[in-house]
């Protein structure tokens, strides 16, 4: 028979605060302890989901701060490949690593379902060692640029939220790389941490070769986990790389 306890000495906290993990950011190098989803942390991300863009990226942003145990934690410090490789170690541990999807054929138009394990992606590490943060954009002028963070991308989001929707695209890019500007070097000296409105003055006033050399490095110091996966089609046996879908990533 079941030994029936006291409510004042049940602890049933100590049993579910065993299910703790601990990973490494590829880009920060950070060692972060996380716990699976919880009810209610699941609930408030649900609830969100059919709102706007916002609400849903805040709502990750809920989440993620929910699973972290560390004290010192602050998700505006994250990067967002870090953001998104730490939510795919939240849902390996929540849910389990292999996710299924529908897959529509190029080549026969057949649906099949694809089964993929999140464990066989692939992850890169960032490095910045050597100056590798640096970009020279001409004989006289180089800026140090720091990878987006989450506090970055709220940062731009907030200043072009009466932006129409026209110039929105473009200016939202100006505006996030003259956040990312960490230092302007020039010949008779570097400008540390320029204010934001130098930094977008002088993104918006570069030359257009320099405006794609900035680009450029974002694109090449890409890091984090790779969600480009190959699958077959089983029907007609065409190999396809395609992007993982993390539409119903916690569902």
């Amino acid at each position: 028979m079941s030994k029936i306890l006291k409510k004042e000495v049940v602890d049933f906290k100590r049993y579910l605060n065993g299910y703790e993990f601990t990973t490494t950011l590829p880009g920060s190098g950070k060692s972060v302890t996380f716990k699976p989803v919880t009810t209610l942390a699941m609930k408030k991300l649900l609830s969100s989901w059919n709102d706007n863009d916002v609400s849903v990226e805040n709502a990750l942003d809920n989440l993620i701060t929910d699973c972290i145990t560390d004290v010192d934690f602050s998700i505006d410090d994250l990067y967002i490949a870090d953001r998104l490789y730490l939510l795919i170690e939240i849902r390996k541990k929540s849910k389990g690593s292999f996710i299924e999807f529908t897959y529509d054929c190029k080549k026969c138009e057949s649906q099949s379902i694809q089964k993929i394990d999140l464990n066989k992606l692939n992850v890169k590490k960032l490095d910045l060692s050597k100056g590798r943060d640096i970009v020279k954009l001409d004989e006289n002028i180089s800026v140090r640029l720091t990878p987006l963070t989450r506090r970055i991308q709220k940062k731009a989001a907030d200043k072009i939220k009466d932006i129409n929707d026209a110039d929105k695209n473009i200016e939202r890019v100006i505006v996030t790389y003259a956040f990312c500007i960490k230092e302007i070097m020039l010949p008779e000296g570097s400008i540390k941490d320029p204010p934001f409105e130098d930094a977008y003055e002088f993104v918006k006033n570069c030359y257009d070769f320099m405006f794609n050399k900035i680009r450029d490095w974002f694109d090449n110091y890409d890091f984090g986990i790779d969600l480009e996966y190959e699958i077959k089609c089983p029907h007609c046996n065409l190999e396809d790389k395609i992007e993982v879908p993390i539409e119903n990533f916690f569902y």
